[in-house]
């Protein structure tokens, strides 16, 4: 029997991206049950209740006016707190990610009993992935860069210019309470910033000419011999004043995520491919 029994390991890139994925999720149903709140759906008993001796915290009966105002401020907050979610979490799966392929960088490794897979890493990888866990989701200095460097792992510059914009708007988000600053997203003209993001853009193409029609669904679009849904991906722009609150709509929320997904999924495509899996 061989003094230095083997192991194989097979590791799977796609789970590094698993707490992304739970994000997605909520981004998608809590936006959804933010949309169906209305004043009809609030408690009718105003109290939080304690365990501890039966104690209940009770507060002022809200009228009617500061319902739909505490509907607004919950769907509000919900809504940036999703935002902000999808790209912390994310931003946290590029650490796994980081980890896997230091791992799959070497094909011959030695373990001993009681180890654990950040055990046999050699040092140099162990001080890389250490460095790499402190840094931000920058496309310079930060995460996104070290990808690149270490394992050459690309975006093309729209990538780049979306993940920079989604970092000032975590940034935005965690530093200065969502108000937006001239530190934030592209500058714009006004005192306004852009941050950009992906979305899908839904079109109808006439067969015959190839023109191009905006689908609108209810809306009779002239066609002379048919035509074909078609949808490409597009950048969206979205502009905020200076000194003016973050806010999102369930729709962008979704297509924030939505960006980031695809992110995740360039990455996982270019380091299969560089490793051959």
């Amino acid at each position: 029997m061989s003094d230095n029994p083997t192991i194989s390991l097979e590791i799977q890139l796609t789970k590094c991206f698993k707490l992304f994925d739970q994000s997605f999720n909520r981004a998608k149903y809590f936006s959804c049950i933010a949309e169906g709140i209305d004043i009809g759906t609030l408690p009718t008993d105003w109290a939080i209740n304690s365990s501890h001796a039966n104690i209940k915290y009770e507060m002022d009966q809200p009228d009617k006016a500061e319902r739909e105002r505490l509907v607004k401020g919950f769907q509000y907050f919900v809504r940036r707190y999703l935002v902000r979610d999808c790209i912390e979490s994310f931003t946290l799966c590029l650490d796994k990610l980081c980890f896997n392929l230091l791992l799959l960088n070497n094909s011959k490794r030695r373990a001993h009993s009681g180890q654990t897979l950040y055990d046999i890493l050699d040092d140099e990888e162990k001080k890389f992935l250490e460095n790499f866990q402190d840094k931000g989701l920058s496309n310079k200095n930060g995460k996104t860069g070290l990808l690149r460097t270490r394992f050459g792992l690309e975006l093309s510059d729209t990538y780049k210019k979306i993940i920079k914009g989604l970092k000032d708007i975590r940034d935005c988000l965690t530093h200065r309470n969502g108000i937006a600053s001239a530190l934030d997203g592209f500058s714009a003209k006004e005192q306004k910033i852009q941050f950009n993001w992906l979305t899908l853009d839904f079109y109808i193409a006439d067969i015959k000419t190839g023109v191009e029609q905006p689908l609108k669904l209810g809306e009779i679009h002239e066609l002379e011999e048919g035509g074909n849904i078609c949808f490409r991906i597009i950048e969206h722009s979205k502009l905020v004043a200076v000194g003016s609150p973050l806010e999102f709509s369930s729709v962008e929320i979704y297509e924030i995520a939505q960006s980031l997904q695809w992110i995740a999924h360039n990455y996982l495509k270019q380091a299969e491919q560089k490793l051959g899996l």
